[in-house]
């Protein structure tokens, strides 16, 4: 009888993921290594632990799709309208800060295109950039390797 791998542990931290291809997939949108460190670190080091896990699967299998297909023209993130991915912050912080935005944003075109019309797109753009930082930023990033799918 084979013998089942033991289950991953259910508390603490996020045991040792790959987030090599992640961070690579996320280079062209966010070139900056800082900017990115933090956003994968909002999203797999913030929140639930399922919902760090989650979104580390999802965000592994996409950079695998595209990973696997043929390359093609970078992907010219600056060319795709975005919406801003605003932080929350208490009043009393937001008014002495000059960057209250997260260095994603939404990518707005792929969904524009899949939506019926303007008023769906900002409905879900709304949807999207609602929750905890870990939730926005995950649907972003997601967002914008469908854009890079799209591309190739």
């Amino acid at each position: 009888m084979a013998k089942s791998a033991p289950p991953p542990p259910r508390s603490g931290q996020l045991p040792d993921l790959d987030r090599e291809a992640v961070d690579r997939a996320l280079a062209t949108v966010v070139p900056d290594a800082r900017d990115r460190a933090f956003v994968l670190r909002c999203i797999l080091e913030e929140g639930p632990r399922h919902h760090r896990i989650a979104s580390w699967a999802l965000l592994r299998a996409l950079a695998g799709l595209l990973e696997s297909r043929p390359p093609a023209a970078p992907l010219e993130a600056e060319a795709i309208p975005t919406e801003p991915l605003r932080m929350r912050l208490p009043p009393s912080v937001a008014q002495a800060s000059e960057d209250a935005a997260f260095p994603i944003g939404i990518p707005k075109r792929l969904l524009a295109r899949s939506l019926e019309d303007d008023e769906e797109t900002a409905i879900a753009l709304e949807a999207l950039a609602d929750g905890p930082p870990h939730h926005a930023l995950a649907n972003a990033v997601m967002l914008w390797l469908m854009e890079a799918l799209a591309g190739r």
